[in-house]
């Protein structure tokens, strides 16, 4: 993911550093776009947006193709995404989808395809539909 910056945290004061369940707060966690991408040696490693990065994000939600992950959640998101492709057989969408109940970064890729691409692309729309669904209501 383009834009993005690896640090690490301490989990320990977390509870368990093997599981740093809960180690980051939601809301800090919405604010700054902290995805937990995994943890090594009592450390919880994260992907963190740089918050300076306006314009890429701006790029990235002035995608022209919006048959994929925005094709259901126009009225209920913004999508920042890139596709990518090499029909019919590799059909990709990734980005972050932006909903009430926070951001949220999804990828898809297809590879061997057997149907249409326009099969594909309403597959990958349903998966960020139902995303927003389960998730897609505040717990604050």
């Amino acid at each position: 993911m383009i834009g993005w910056n690896t640090l690490e945290v301490l989990s320990l004061a977390a509870g368990n550093p093997h599981l740093p369940v809960n180690a980051i707060p939601d809301d800090l966690m919405r604010k700054y776009l902290i995805l937990p991408i995994g943890s090594d040696n009592g450390k919880l490693r994260v992907a963190i947006h740089d918050p300076l990065d306006l314009e890429m994000l701006d790029i990235l939600r002035g995608q022209f193709y919006d048959s994929r992950l925005p094709r259901f959640i126009k009225e209920q998101a913004l999508v920042a995404h890139k596709t990518g492709e090499a029909p019919p057989y590799v059909i990709n969408d990734t980005g972050i989808i932006f909903h009430e109940g926070g951001p949220t970064v999804v990828t898809v890729f297809v590879n061997q395809n057997q149907g249409t691409v326009l099969e594909v692309e309403e597959v990958i729309g349903q998966i960020a539909k139902d995303l927003v669904s389960a998730w897609g209501t505040r717990r604050d």
